[in-house]
């Protein structure tokens, strides 16, 4: 899923001022939606690209994951606790509120394949690859 991308001096700004703001710098669009942005780890295999993402906290019928114009979407959001009468916050270093990532798929995934499962606080999203149709080979016949 890698790509050539024109550099572009004013993207070091915005990197660098979302990068300030305690957020990932490969989605700036996204950091502009969003009060915070799970990280992700993304990783193919023969059969399939994987997506990894870090939702801790968060109850995971609560997250949103949809297909659309070829552009693999997860929303959601992460409520700040209630602290009861008398407690003083000291550091609040965790984000919460609303997020949204978004992923352009690949030409070769098979949004049919695509399949999500949770476990730990961790959302793992599979994303099937499309068989490739090989060219199939016609004899032919000399006279």
């Amino acid at each position: 899923m890698s790509s050539v991308t024109r550099w572009n001096p004013f993207r070091e700004f915005d990197d660098l001022f979302v990068n300030l703001a305690g957020l990932p710098t490969n989605d700036t669009r996204a950091a502009a939606r969003s009060e915070w942005l799970p990280p992700v780890d993304i990783s193919e295999s023969a059969e399939a690209y994987l997506i990894e993402m870090e939702l801790p906290a968060i109850d995971m019928k609560d997250i949103n994951v949809q297909v659309k114009d070829g552009v693999l979407t997860v929303n959601g959001e992460r409520n700040r606790t209630v602290q009861g009468e008398g407690v003083t916050r000291h550091r609040l270093e965790r984000r919460y509120g609303s997020f949204s990532r978004s992923f352009r798929l690949p030409e070769d995934v098979q949004v049919e394949g695509i399949s999500a499962k949770a476990k730990n606080g961790v959302l793992a999203l599979t994303l099937a690859k499309r068989e490739e149709v090989t060219p199939q080979r016609i004899e032919v016949e000399v006279h």
